[in-house]
């Protein structure tokens, strides 16, 4: 998930690490939930910092994008892990 798996990334930059992802893969919310099993509106708040972030869900999240990008066969930007400078 990140480029030390000993390190996570903040919540902050899993957010715009997960919509840029969705941009580049060209995936709507909808499909993204249909697919990691958690509501469109889970996903919307999760993107709009309207919701905590448990590392279970960013993982959920993180496996679904990058196995739904594989099939599309795009490539994702990198999820830089450690906090914001």
């Amino acid at each position: 998930m990140t480029e030390n798996p000993n390190t996570l990334p903040d919540a902050a930059r899993f957010r715009a690490w997960l919509a840029d992802s969705m941009r580049a893969a060209g995936l709507p919310a909808s499909r993204l939930s249909l697919r990691s099993g958690l509501s469109v509106n889970t996903v919307g708040r999760i993107l709009n910092a309207e919701s905590d972030l448990t590392l279970g869900t960013a993982a959920k999240l993180e496996r679904t994008l990058r196995a739904l990008a594989a099939e599309a066969d795009v490539e994702l930007p990198a999820l830089v892990s450690g906090v914001p400078s």
